[in-house]
């Protein structure tokens, strides 16, 4: 069973010509527009990582002079949600390694906790669960969008999806710099650092990704629809004009094997041809001269008398031969 091809109605592999000029179907071809739904995929792709990497770079603000970021005296003038930049290395610390603090050994996952609650603190949190919620709900939406490829959809699915990621994503991606507004940063002196330029270039992706939703088209359209109508009618009115032949009406190749009013058929049997049912009948003869001598010479006497009546019945010559008649005189 071939599901591609034509678009079909879903849950289906069985064609159905549309009837409305914007239907929602299945099939394979980017039928809602190849450019604007390869652009939205792209962009929003790339919109994803751009986020994800605005959340999980240790770069996202810079501040005037460096703060602790660690317990053990560790300073950092460049921080991000999940770590910070270590600036004799230029490389972000992942809390991969255990420090040791008045002889007491710190492991990596109580690093991680004092730098969010005490470095960062609650100003930060509205942004990181703005940030993380733009990037979940774009991931959802990007594998959503994938089904455009084999798929159309209506024209208000098409404006909802294109709202969710032009408004929505977009809205919680810019609400990640809430913090720059924060007290903490007004402490500070927060400046915007790498990955807080990378927020700005998804959000724009986000923005576009949608935008492109709107500019998507029907499928068939009006015009795709009269198309596909008038060919429709044209087939039925084919099928109209060269209906299927019956059985008895078929082709002759296909009536090879059954038997003709004329075909000879093999033995020495006499067969009658029945019409009505299209078949050779055998006729079952009797000898009746062989077995009643009466009967025969009967039939024979009969037969002379009829062939002298009809001899009698032949009109004769208008014209008699003249040398004829006398002799027959004399």
């Amino acid at each position: 069973m071939q599901c591609c091809g034509p678009p079909k109605k879903c849950c289906t592999c069985t064609y159905h010509p549309p009837t409305q000029p914007d239907e929602c179907r299945c099939g394979c071809g980017y039928y809602n527009g190849v450019f604007q739904t390869l652009l939205s995929q792209f962009l929003l792709f790339c919109g994803f990582w751009f986020a994800v990497t605005a959340l999980g770079d240790c770069s996202f603000v810079q501040v005037d002079a460096p703060i602790f970021v660690r317990e053990d005296g560790t300073r950092s003038s460049r921080l991000g949600f999940l770590s910070y930049t270590d600036d004799s290395t230029g490389e972000c610390y992942f809390w991969s390694e255990s420090i040791t603090v008045d002889g007491k050994s710190i492991s990596g996952g109580y690093q991680l906790q004092f730098y969010l609650q005490d470095v960062l603190g609650r100003e930060w949190v509205p942004s990181f669960c703005l940030s993380a919620a733009a990037c979940v709900l774009s991931f959802l939406l990007f594998l959503y969008i994938t089904s455009y490829c084999c798929s159309t959809q209506v024209r208000g699915v098409r404006y909802c999806t294109g709202f969710l990621l032009a408004i929505v994503v977009v809205v919680l991606q810019g609400l990640t710099y809430l913090v720059f507004s924060s007290s903490w940063c007004t402490e500070n002196g927060c400046e915007t650092s790498r990955s807080s330029k990378i927020g700005i270039a998804a959000t724009v992706c986000f923005f576009l990704s949608g935008s492109s939703f709107f500019f998507m088209s029907d499928y068939p359209g009006k015009q795709g629809l009269a198309e596909i109508q008038q060919e429709h009618e044209k087939t039925v009115v084919g099928d109209e004009e060269n209906p299927a032949l019956p059985p008895h009406d078929a082709s002759p190749d296909d009536r090879e094997d059954e038997p003709s009013e004329e075909e000879p058929l093999p033995g020495d049997e006499e067969y009658i041809y029945r019409a009505d049912n299209n078949v050779f009948e055998k006729v079952e003869s009797t000898n009746e001269a062989e077995s009643n001598p009466e009967c025969a010479r009967q039939e024979s006497s009969e037969g002379m008398d009829a062939k002298a009546t009809e001899d009698n019945d032949e009109p004769q010559p208008d014209n008699v031969n003249d040398e004829t008649q006398p002799a027959e005189k004399n």
